[in-house]
């Protein structure tokens, strides 16, 4: 992803893999959803070296902090940065943390950017036009972002009782408040929906048109 942008080679030479410094930092749930989008078995190589992932795109003569991941046509990995890789894996082992939902939706939208390109497809359009349809998908059956949560919230409900007065028992109707356990919407969908707009927004041209 490069200015936020996926890149894509068609060259094998282009493989992060191959540099010697690279440090992998797998993890097999993530194949699990890259192979799922895809269609066939894809490795995610995950970059723990901001080191390797730096002089990789300074000798190519880009700036390494714009890219957020790429792959290549006909090999089945796709890399992820650092700083990516940190995201999803976060959301892998703690969940939607409070206030990191911008750089969430960016990685696991980079993830699903680079999975669908291999499916075969080098159109950066095309390919962003898919990742917009299903990214939201992709969050919620695979790093657990809930379309529901449950919260506590006030009820008035009616209620009687039996009360004695002047030796008689009368049955008295009443109104009060309860806090009852309800589903609501997840608030951090829309949020995540608004940062995955925002991120694709700031896209050049080729990835624009959906």
């Amino acid at each position: 992803m490069r200015a936020i942008a996926c890149l894509v080679t068609v060259v094998s030479s282009l493989v992060l893999a191959g540099t010697a410094t690279a440090a992998d930092w797998p993890d097999g749930r993530l194949d699990a959803v890259a192979t799922a989008i895809a269609g066939h078995p894809v490795h995610v190589f995950c970059e723990a070296d901001q080191g390797a992932w730096n002089a990789h795109f300074y000798n190519r003569g880009q700036a390494p902090w714009s890219v957020f991941g790429f792959t290549s046509l006909g090999s089945p990995v796709v890399y992820m940065s650092p700083d990516v890789c940190l995201h999803l894996h976060l959301l892998l082992d703690f969940g939607w943390l409070e206030g990191g939902i911008a750089k969430s939706a960016l990685a696991v939208m980079t993830l699903t950017h680079e999975a669908i390109h291999q499916r075969g497809i080098g159109d950066e359009r095309e390919t962003q036009c898919l990742t917009l349809q299903l990214v939201g998908q992709v969050a919620q059956e695979y790093f657990g972002l809930s379309p529901t949560v449950t919260v506590q919230q006030p009820t008035i409900v009616t209620k009687s009782k039996v009360v004695r007065r002047k030796g008689q028992r009368i049955v008295v109707t009443y109104r009060t408040t309860e806090l009852r356990s309800v589903e609501v919407a997840n608030p951090a969908v829309q949020r995540f929906d608004e940062w995955v707009l925002a991120w694709h927004r700031t896209l050049p041209a080729p990835y624009q048109g959906c």
